[in-house]
């Protein structure tokens, strides 16, 4: 589970909290569809380790994650993440195969099913003609199918999306969205930012930040 308790998030220099005492639970499987004027990607940050509130707490199941000191604790929640945003955390100088391949390096399964994980990931996104390209010669679009299935092809315990969606063409977008339900019902819990309307269906828990008010109310 996720929580946060009474979170207060305020920019140096701004004139306006971002957060004002936010207050949200996100029970393990759900998938949320995340939305409202400000704080969206505030928040995933705070999940990712990536920020910190400037007041309040925020829970990774039992840990209290403004507490976590060193990296490698840091490092031990990360793993267990999947994150895409925009921003593109790809190697350059590294082949398709190589950039996905590198997320299975850690993970305590046999080398065997590293190597079939990659290629289910690959065939699923049509990705299998450019595996041998450096991350440099392909375009955006297909930059950020690898970005994706980096991340997917890990199996994280929770998958957080960052306004992926709006840079995909329909097709991708179809296919990201139905990966995306079948991870969703094998338990992975899935917090996705966009601005796109009637993308999800009924199966999705809606929460509106609504400025960054605090008591959330969800649809």
């Amino acid at each position: 589970m996720i929580k946060f308790e009474d979170i207060h998030k305020k920019y140096k220099n701004a004139d306006y909290e971002v957060l004002d005492g936010l207050n949200l639970e996100i029970s393990d499987g759900e998938f949320i569809h995340l939305k409202g004027k400000s704080g969206k990607s505030t928040v995933l940050h705070f999940i990712y380790l990536m920020d910190r509130p400037t007041s309040g707490k925020v829970f990774y199941g039992e840990k209290e994650l403004n507490k976590l000191k060193f990296n490698f604790q840091r490092a031990r929640i990360r793993r267990k993440i999947g994150y895409v945003d925009q921003d593109l955390w790809l190697l350059d100088d590294r082949t398709v195969y190589e950039n996905i391949k590198i997320s299975t390096d850690l993970l305590k399964v046999k080398s065997k099913e590293r190597k079939e994980r990659v290629d289910e990931i690959l065939a699923y996104f049509d990705l299998e003609n450019i595996k041998k390209q450096k991350i440099g010669q392909l375009s955006y679009q297909e930059k950020i199918l690898v970005e994706l299935s980096r991340e997917l092809v890990k199996k994280p315990e929770l998958l957080i999306l960052d306004e992926v969606f709006e840079k995909l063409k329909k097709n991708n977008k179809e296919k990201l969205l139905k990966h995306l339900y079948k991870i969703n019902e094998e338990g992975t819990t899935v917090i996705a930012v966009t601005s796109e309307e009637n993308l999800f269906d009924e199966r999705i828990r809606v929460i509106d930040l609504d400025g960054g008010k605090t008591d959330v109310e969800s649809d």
